[in-house]
């Protein structure tokens, strides 16, 4: 099955170093002189799927970013890794809202002919999962959402998947191609790919494409409100209990002591004529009858 597989990408800051909101509220940086960015784990989960995709269907792989100049290690990455093309979005702006970002991804994405559209299902940064869901509506394609595995039926031309649901259940869904899945980081493992590939990728291969950062006022648009660093919540501590005298709590307190332990219950079985006796005999037994 010939098959046109187009992996959409972003580079976001590495959120195992420490982070702060600026001074607009807008965005979060890095406590750092020079910020380290990755591949946003979701969207390299995506490029490894579509790579096994690629080696049983032979299918071609695009990849595709849009970010500032520096988004660039993001495609170099994704041509090191086997990906047939390579094409970035150059923005000037830093920042664009989601809308923008899928408005200008789904124009590329439209004349790329593509059969199926990878992308995580939210990134580290803003996390909202909502530019696949915006590129499914302008494109007018089927979207599955939190996939965790794939599976082409090449005869019906149709994608099955498999979706993560809460609590550990799982639900099949199959949609017709051309659609547009975000998946899950769960769906699969990235591959390591060597600093000496990574070195040696042509880059040359990589389409550059200016964009415009002026939105079109006939489309509606997302503006971000601000975002605050997350609220200090105080650590839950032991505390004795109420039914302990004064020289008790202190010994718990210092941790000389281990608190009372906590009444027993007990469950009253069988027909209700040998719960009342036995209820009521336990009453009488307490004294409290």
């Amino acid at each position: 099955m010939s098959l046109n597989i187009v992996v959409c990408l972003k580079q976001v800051l590495d959120t195992q170093l420490p982070l702060q909101v600026d001074e607009s509220g807008q965005r979060a940086v890095q406590d750092a002189a020079q910020p380290v960015y990755i591949i946003n784990p979701a969207d390299l989960s995506a490029l490894e799927a579509a790579m096994h995709l690629k080696v049983r269907l032979g299918a071609r792989l695009t990849a595709l970013t849009l970010g500032t100049e520096r988004a660039v290690d993001v495609l170099r990455h994704a041509l090191a890794r086997g990906a047939d093309a390579a094409l970035h979005l150059v923005s000037e702006k830093e920042e664009l809202d989601v809308w923008t970002v899928a408005e200008q991804l789904s124009s590329t994405i439209a004349g790329l002919k593509a059969e199926l559209i990878l992308c995580g299902d939210s990134s580290l940064d803003g996390a909202s999962g909502l530019v696949g869901a915006f590129i499914a509506e302008q494109l007018h394609l089927p979207l599955v959402t939190r996939a965790i595995q794939l599976e082409l039926l090449a005869e019906q031309r149709k994608l099955r998947t498999w979706r993560q649901m809460e609590r550990g259940a799982r639900a099949i869904v199959e949609c017709p191609l051309p659609a547009l899945v975000c998946t899950s980081a769960l769906i699969a493992q990235p591959q390591y790919v060597s600093v000496y590939r990574l070195q040696h990728t042509d880059n040359s291969r990589i389409e550059r494409i200016a964009i415009s950062s002026v939105k079109n006022p006939a489309l509606p648009g997302c503006t971000m409100g601000g975002i605050s660093a997350p609220r200090l919540r105080p650590r839950k501590m032991p505390a004795p209990q109420a039914s302990l005298s004064a020289a008790q709590r202190i010994r718990f307190l210092m941790g000389g002591a281990q608190p009372a332990a906590k009444p027993e219950s007990k469950l009253v079985e069988g027909s209700t004529q040998e719960a009342v006796e036995r209820v009521v005999k336990f009453l009488q037994e307490r004294g409290l009858l």
